[in-house]
């Protein structure tokens, strides 16, 4: 074994009685939960440090030692120095809530928050993802990062609570169920919270936390409203949808820091709730790896024109409208094919749209008009790699995150000139913008660039560069490491949420 580079012991032995040492702090630790003094969550933890302990004191043992005190001088004077947090760590320790996370959700959410944790994690920092147990509650290191599954929480220390919140009894549950972690990890341990707006998942921990709940902005409830006919059955409406929205609105009032993804958003959430959410938002754009072109991708070479949409089948990401643009254009030129990849709903207007299809195109255009369902991310890959042309006519989106993941591969987007779309894709320059209700002019944007070939090589390639020069997921991270170093030094002593909500 070394001490700063030298040989000092028989590296076998020392290496015994680190496994020792290492086996009894672990006995201690099973000891310990097993007599309820520690939850299996806080164990776990306790052997992860254990683990990194050694290694990074393997790691310390093999490097050189400055051998006088002017070369340790010198050698701290050339390291760059790093800024201590509020509690004197030079790293983070943060908690991100998501009820779905990969593999088992790769929604728009839970990707988000995956891409987040594992970044982060990379940079040094010590990430825990709060996520929904499927089964029984686990806690697994994956990928750098702490991996809690846990189930909603009803009744017990904080019935109070839920009772008080007006939000459906699932979604009180759940948040009262992150809440609960938080507690077992320790605040303490914890520099800051981090929950999406959707499903106001940071609620609970919003009114008791002691460190900062950051809530980070997606499509919300009410501006996802008018495009979900499906939420307008009344008792749903009513029981659900404008329980949700109430709650939505008392978040953007009382919480203290949002993480917004796109100027956009923060104005949409100001017309829709009338608060001005700016001062307390610091925009990050979303992000997304640099891509290895797969091997199968299409060149320019080929005659057929092939146009991809991906996203769920429904109302709000524009499926119907898509489908009926598809239509349209296959009835006008021979070598057009569409590509549409998401999965099946039960939205009503994608359902007559797909019966339009079925009822009213001949066979032959039928054959050019693929609808897939999901695929898994190798195969999506290689679809936004061979495609010509992206088309998503969202009728909201508060980012647009499929956008980027086509532009990386240098395609042209045909987007809706709707909410965060609007200030992704530059018309004229990265992409098109069009009325996302209207199908004829969906059609005619698609036209419009099956018809000019050099138009559609530069604004792919005004794409690609724009993705790189805004897009990737290092520049997101980077971003949101230092909106969260902002915001973890917040004072939460003056949180009178909660007093608000009783009262």
């Amino acid at each position: 074994m070394y001490r700063h580079g030298v040989t000092a012991l028989d590296e076998i032995a020392v290496t015994v009685e680190i496994v020792k040492y290492r086996d009894g702090l672990r006995r201690d630790n099973r000891w310990l939960r097993e007599h309820n003094y520690l939850s299996p969550a806080a164990e776990a933890l306790l052997n992860q440090e254990v683990e990194l302990g050694i290694e990074e004191g393997r790691e310390l043992s093999r490097r050189p030692a400055p051998t006088n005190l002017l070369e340790r001088a010198a050698d701290v004077a050339k390291r760059p120095f790093k800024g201590f947090n509020a509690r004197g760590a030079q790293k983070l320790r943060i908690a991100l809530v998501s009820q779905g996370y990969p593999p088992n959700d790769t929604a728009g959410i839970a990707r988000w928050t995956e891409h987040v944790a594992s970044g982060l994690a990379a940079r040094g920092h010590r990430v825990h993802v709060i996520t929904r147990a499927e089964a029984e509650p686990t806690v697994d290191f994956r990928d750098g990062v702490w991996v809690h599954k846990v189930r909603a929480v009803e009744g017990g220390e904080l019935g109070e609570v839920t009772a008080a919140i007006d939000i459906p009894g699932d979604l009180a549950h759940w948040s009262a169920g992150v809440y609960v972690e938080l507690q077992e990890i320790g605040f303490t341990n914890l520099d800051l919270v981090s929950a999406p707006i959707w499903d106001v998942e940071g609620l609970v921990p919003l009114l008791l936390s002691p460190i900062p709940v950051v809530t980070s902005l997606h499509t919300t409830y009410k501006l996802a409203y008018p495009h979900k006919p499906d939420w307008h059955r009344p008792l749903y409406d009513f029981n659900h949808v404008q329980r949700v929205i109430k709650a939505e609105q008392f978040l953007f009032e009382k919480a203290p820091y949002f993480l917004g993804n796109t100027e956009a958003v923060v104005k949409e959430i100001h017309d829709a709730y009338g608060v001005d959410i700016a001062p307390r938002t610091i925009i990050v754009p979303h992000g997304v790896s640099v891509p290895q072109m797969p091997k199968t991708m299409k060149t320019e070479a080929g005659d057929e024109i092939t146009v991809l949409f991906v996203g769920r089948q429904e109302t709000r990401k524009g499926f119907d409208t898509a489908l009926d643009a598809a239509l349209r254009v296959c009835a006008q030129v021979p070598d057009v094919s569409f590509r549409f990849i998401g999965a099946t709903t039960e939205d009503q207007n994608s359902k007559r749209a797909v019966h339009r299809l079925q009822e009213g195109a001949s066979a032959v255009l039928a054959q050019r008009i693929h609808i897939e369902g999901y695929r898994p991310d190798d195969q999506l890959a290689e679809a936004y790699a061979n495609c010509d042309i992206f088309l998503a006519p969202s009728r909201f989106e508060s980012f647009g995150l499929v956008a980027i993941e086509a532009m990386r591969y240098g395609k042209p987007v045909i987007a809706g000139n709707v909410g965060g779309l609007a200030e992704v894709v530059e018309p004229l320059k990265t992409g098109l913008l069009v009325d996302p209700n209207d199908p004829e002019e969906i059609a005619q944007a698609v036209l419009k660039l099956v018809h000019d070939r050099n138009l559609r090589r530069q604004l792919g390639n005004a794409a690609r560069q724009s993705f790189l020069a805004k897009y990737t997921l290092e520049q997101m991270v980077e971003g949101i490491e230092a909106a969260y170093a902002s915001f973890q030094e917040v004072d939460t002593s003056s949180n009178t949420a909660l007093e608000e909500v009783r009262s």
